[in-house]
Protein backbone atom coordinates (compact mmCIF):
# COMPACT_ATOMS: atom_id res chain seq x y z
CA UNK A 1 0.00 0.00 0.00
CA UNK A 2 1.40 3.37 -0.93
CA UNK A 3 1.63 6.48 1.15
CA UNK A 4 -0.60 8.22 -1.53
CA UNK A 5 -3.03 5.91 -1.14
CA UNK A 6 -3.65 6.55 2.37
CA UNK A 7 -5.39 9.60 4.09
CA UNK A 8 -3.40 12.01 7.18
CA UNK A 9 -5.25 9.13 9.94
CA UNK A 10 -3.78 6.21 8.15
CA UNK A 11 -6.85 4.68 6.48
CA UNK A 12 -7.36 3.59 3.27
CA UNK A 13 -8.97 6.25 0.74
CA UNK A 14 -11.79 5.22 -0.69
CA UNK A 15 -11.48 6.95 -3.63
CA UNK A 16 -7.88 7.19 -5.18
CA UNK A 17 -6.81 10.30 -6.91
CA UNK A 18 -3.70 9.54 -9.01
CA UNK A 19 -1.51 12.31 -8.67
CA UNK A 20 -0.25 14.94 -11.34
CA UNK A 21 2.67 16.71 -11.82
CA UNK A 22 2.63 20.45 -11.75
CA UNK A 23 4.68 20.92 -15.16
CA UNK A 24 1.25 18.81 -16.39
CA UNK A 25 -1.18 21.47 -15.39
CA UNK A 26 -2.42 24.04 -17.83
CA UNK A 27 -4.34 26.30 -15.86
CA UNK A 28 -5.56 28.36 -19.23
CA UNK A 29 -7.71 25.33 -20.24
CA UNK A 30 -10.88 24.02 -18.21
CA UNK A 31 -9.81 20.47 -17.09
CA UNK A 32 -11.58 17.78 -20.07
CA UNK A 33 -12.35 14.93 -17.73
CA UNK A 34 -13.41 14.52 -13.81
CA UNK A 35 -10.55 12.85 -12.95
CA UNK A 36 -8.57 16.00 -14.42
CA UNK A 37 -10.42 17.96 -12.57
CA UNK A 38 -10.03 15.86 -9.23
CA UNK A 39 -6.19 15.68 -10.20
CA UNK A 40 -6.28 19.64 -10.14
CA UNK A 41 -7.52 20.56 -6.79
CA UNK A 42 -5.78 17.45 -4.86
CA UNK A 43 -2.64 19.23 -6.33
CA UNK A 44 -3.98 22.78 -5.10
CA UNK A 45 -4.73 21.62 -1.94
CA UNK A 46 -1.36 20.19 -1.16
CA UNK A 47 0.42 22.82 -2.60
CA UNK A 48 -1.09 26.08 -1.51
CA UNK A 49 -1.63 27.39 2.35
CA UNK A 50 -4.24 26.42 4.36
CA UNK A 51 -5.10 29.82 5.02
CA UNK A 52 -4.13 33.14 3.15
CA UNK A 53 -4.02 36.61 4.19
CA UNK A 54 -4.46 39.77 3.14
CA UNK A 55 -4.37 43.72 4.50
CA UNK A 56 -7.03 45.48 3.93
CA UNK A 57 -7.16 48.73 2.37
CA UNK A 58 -8.49 50.97 5.27
CA UNK A 59 -8.64 54.12 3.06
CA UNK A 60 -10.77 52.41 0.79
CA UNK A 61 -13.07 51.50 3.01
CA UNK A 62 -13.50 54.06 4.75
CA UNK A 63 -14.74 56.36 1.39
CA UNK A 64 -17.33 53.42 0.66
CA UNK A 65 -19.07 53.28 3.88
CA UNK A 66 -22.72 52.87 3.25
CA UNK A 67 -25.29 53.82 5.93
CA UNK A 68 -28.10 51.98 6.28
CA UNK A 69 -31.40 53.88 7.37
CA UNK A 70 -33.66 51.17 9.47
CA UNK A 71 -37.30 50.79 8.26
CA UNK A 72 -40.13 51.04 10.17
CA UNK A 73 -43.00 48.91 10.05
CA UNK A 74 -46.56 50.17 9.87
CA UNK A 75 -47.96 50.47 13.31
CA UNK A 76 -51.66 50.18 12.58
CA UNK A 77 -54.47 51.51 15.27
CA UNK A 78 -55.99 48.83 17.21
CA UNK A 79 -59.30 48.70 15.55
CA UNK A 80 -57.36 47.90 12.78
CA UNK A 81 -56.11 44.40 13.29
CA UNK A 82 -57.86 41.28 14.08
CA UNK A 83 -57.78 39.44 16.98
CA UNK A 84 -55.81 35.69 16.96
CA UNK A 85 -59.08 33.98 17.72
CA UNK A 86 -60.87 35.55 14.96
CA UNK A 87 -57.99 34.95 12.67
CA UNK A 88 -58.16 31.37 13.83
CA UNK A 89 -61.98 31.24 12.44
CA UNK A 90 -61.82 32.69 9.13
CA UNK A 91 -59.00 29.74 8.90
CA UNK A 92 -61.23 27.32 10.28
CA UNK A 93 -64.22 28.09 8.06
CA UNK A 94 -62.05 28.52 4.91
CA UNK A 95 -60.68 25.24 5.16
CA UNK A 96 -64.16 23.47 5.69
CA UNK A 97 -65.58 25.00 2.76
CA UNK A 98 -62.06 23.79 0.65
CA UNK A 99 -63.22 19.95 1.79
CA UNK A 100 -66.64 20.62 0.88
CA UNK A 101 -65.75 21.88 -2.98
CA UNK A 102 -63.25 19.41 -3.07
CA UNK A 103 -66.34 16.89 -2.23
CA UNK A 104 -68.84 18.55 -4.86
CA UNK A 105 -65.98 18.60 -7.53
CA UNK A 106 -65.67 14.85 -7.70
CA UNK A 107 -69.46 13.94 -7.31
CA UNK A 108 -70.04 16.48 -10.41
CA UNK A 109 -67.31 15.21 -12.23
CA UNK A 110 -68.75 11.61 -12.09
CA UNK A 111 -72.08 13.34 -13.12
CA UNK A 112 -72.84 13.15 -16.88
CA UNK A 113 -75.68 15.34 -16.36
CA UNK A 114 -73.76 18.26 -15.16
CA UNK A 115 -70.77 17.69 -17.41
CA UNK A 116 -73.18 18.46 -20.09
CA UNK A 117 -75.21 21.55 -18.05
CA UNK A 118 -71.99 23.04 -16.83
CA UNK A 119 -72.27 26.73 -17.09
CA UNK A 120 -70.95 28.47 -20.38
CA UNK A 121 -68.40 31.22 -18.83
CA UNK A 122 -66.41 34.22 -20.80
CA UNK A 123 -63.53 34.21 -23.02
CA UNK A 124 -62.05 37.82 -22.53
CA UNK A 125 -61.17 40.19 -19.86
CA UNK A 126 -63.73 42.43 -20.34
CA UNK A 127 -66.66 39.95 -20.63
CA UNK A 128 -65.39 38.43 -17.48
CA UNK A 129 -65.56 41.69 -15.90
CA UNK A 130 -68.99 42.52 -17.32
CA UNK A 131 -70.02 38.86 -16.19
CA UNK A 132 -68.75 39.52 -12.59
CA UNK A 133 -69.23 43.34 -11.59
CA UNK A 134 -72.14 44.14 -14.54
CA UNK A 135 -69.75 46.73 -16.08
CA UNK A 136 -70.03 47.12 -19.66
CA UNK A 137 -66.39 48.35 -20.74
CA UNK A 138 -62.83 48.16 -19.09
CA UNK A 139 -62.43 51.77 -19.42
CA UNK A 140 -65.71 53.79 -19.90
CA UNK A 141 -66.35 54.90 -16.72
CA UNK A 142 -68.39 57.47 -17.38
CA UNK A 143 -71.33 55.03 -18.46
CA UNK A 144 -74.90 54.80 -17.06
CA UNK A 145 -75.31 51.10 -18.20
CA UNK A 146 -75.89 48.45 -15.34
CA UNK A 147 -75.81 45.37 -14.63
CA UNK A 148 -76.56 43.12 -11.97
CA UNK A 149 -73.52 42.20 -10.08
CA UNK A 150 -73.10 38.31 -10.15
CA UNK A 151 -72.63 35.77 -7.55
CA UNK A 152 -70.65 33.43 -7.00
CA UNK A 153 -72.31 30.34 -7.13
CA UNK A 154 -71.06 26.48 -7.20
CA UNK A 155 -72.11 25.76 -10.78
CA UNK A 156 -70.01 28.37 -11.96
CA UNK A 157 -66.82 27.83 -9.49
CA UNK A 158 -66.98 23.95 -10.61
CA UNK A 159 -66.90 24.47 -14.05
CA UNK A 160 -63.84 26.55 -14.14
CA UNK A 161 -60.10 25.02 -14.68
CA UNK A 162 -57.33 25.58 -12.33
CA UNK A 163 -55.72 27.57 -15.46
CA UNK A 164 -58.89 29.84 -15.87
CA UNK A 165 -58.88 30.61 -11.87
CA UNK A 166 -55.11 31.61 -11.89
CA UNK A 167 -56.49 33.94 -15.17
CA UNK A 168 -59.13 35.26 -13.06
CA UNK A 169 -56.99 35.96 -9.90
CA UNK A 170 -54.58 37.90 -12.18
CA UNK A 171 -57.69 40.18 -13.71
CA UNK A 172 -58.90 40.92 -10.55
CA UNK A 173 -55.73 42.27 -9.08
CA UNK A 174 -55.74 44.71 -12.22
CA UNK A 175 -59.19 45.46 -11.86
CA UNK A 176 -58.46 46.61 -8.25
CA UNK A 177 -55.37 48.06 -9.27
CA UNK A 178 -57.05 50.32 -12.00
CA UNK A 179 -59.65 51.22 -10.27
CA UNK A 180 -62.51 49.64 -12.33
CA UNK A 181 -63.86 47.78 -9.29
CA UNK A 182 -63.24 47.73 -5.56
CA UNK A 183 -62.20 45.92 -2.68
CA UNK A 184 -65.52 45.23 -1.30
CA UNK A 185 -66.84 44.90 -4.77
CA UNK A 186 -64.10 42.12 -5.38
CA UNK A 187 -64.21 39.90 -1.90
CA UNK A 188 -66.47 37.38 -2.65
CA UNK A 189 -64.85 36.40 -5.82
CA UNK A 190 -61.41 36.36 -4.59
CA UNK A 191 -62.58 34.40 -1.56
CA UNK A 192 -64.15 32.29 -3.58
CA UNK A 193 -61.81 31.58 -6.06
CA UNK A 194 -58.72 30.69 -3.34
CA UNK A 195 -61.37 28.43 -1.92
CA UNK A 196 -61.69 26.77 -5.45
CA UNK A 197 -57.67 26.85 -5.96
CA UNK A 198 -55.90 23.22 -5.84
CA UNK A 199 -52.70 22.74 -3.46
CA UNK A 200 -49.75 22.33 -4.52
CA UNK A 201 -49.67 25.89 -6.13
CA UNK A 202 -46.98 27.06 -8.59
CA UNK A 203 -45.03 30.26 -7.90
CA UNK A 204 -47.05 32.30 -10.47
CA UNK A 205 -50.21 31.47 -8.63
CA UNK A 206 -48.51 32.66 -5.16
CA UNK A 207 -46.97 35.83 -6.87
CA UNK A 208 -50.77 36.81 -7.80
CA UNK A 209 -51.78 36.06 -4.05
CA UNK A 210 -49.00 37.65 -2.86
CA UNK A 211 -49.69 41.05 -4.75
CA UNK A 212 -52.95 40.95 -3.68
CA UNK A 213 -52.83 40.63 -0.11
CA UNK A 214 -49.89 43.48 -0.73
CA UNK A 215 -52.87 45.76 -2.43
CA UNK A 216 -54.81 45.00 1.06
CA UNK A 217 -52.22 45.93 3.24
CA UNK A 218 -51.41 48.97 1.23
CA UNK A 219 -55.06 50.25 1.52
CA UNK A 220 -55.41 49.38 4.90
CA UNK A 221 -52.77 51.97 6.11
CA UNK A 222 -54.72 54.83 5.05
CA UNK A 223 -58.00 53.51 5.93
CA UNK A 224 -60.42 55.35 8.39
CA UNK A 225 -62.25 53.82 11.55
CA UNK A 226 -65.55 54.41 10.19
CA UNK A 227 -64.53 52.03 7.01
CA UNK A 228 -65.34 48.75 8.54
CA UNK A 229 -67.11 48.10 5.63
CA UNK A 230 -64.18 48.37 3.50
CA UNK A 231 -61.60 47.26 6.39
CA UNK A 232 -63.24 43.34 7.16
CA UNK A 233 -62.90 42.24 3.69
CA UNK A 234 -59.26 43.16 3.43
CA UNK A 235 -58.75 41.15 6.68
CA UNK A 236 -60.23 38.62 5.22
CA UNK A 237 -58.08 38.02 1.90
CA UNK A 238 -54.86 38.88 3.66
CA UNK A 239 -55.58 36.45 6.80
CA UNK A 240 -55.92 33.26 4.07
CA UNK A 241 -53.20 34.52 1.42
CA UNK A 242 -50.40 34.94 4.76
CA UNK A 243 -51.25 32.30 7.38
CA UNK A 244 -53.40 29.63 5.08
CA UNK A 245 -51.58 29.41 2.13
CA UNK A 246 -48.44 29.90 4.19
CA UNK A 247 -46.83 33.11 2.72
CA UNK A 248 -45.67 33.74 6.68
CA UNK A 249 -43.80 36.61 5.20
CA UNK A 250 -46.97 38.96 5.04
CA UNK A 251 -47.53 38.79 8.63
CA UNK A 252 -45.20 41.24 9.62
CA UNK A 253 -46.16 43.71 6.93
CA UNK A 254 -49.78 43.32 8.39
CA UNK A 255 -48.96 43.71 11.50
CA UNK A 256 -51.05 40.36 13.69
CA UNK A 257 -51.67 39.57 16.47
CA UNK A 258 -50.01 36.56 15.64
Amino acid sequence: MDEEDCNEYGSLRAFIIKPIESDKIDYSKIPTSAEEYLQRVNFEAKTQRLVVKSTPNIEKLRKNHLKNKEIKSNVYPQYILVRKDIQDSIISDFSQLRQIIDKHRLQFLRDEKFLLTREELPDDEECWLRYFFGKPKLHDKDTKQEFSVRQPFLKVLLSMSQTLIYTLLQYLLKWLENGSIDIVQSAPWVYSLLACIEIPLESNVFSVMRNLARFGINILKNIENSSCREACPIHMIIILIARYFQQFDLIESYRMNY
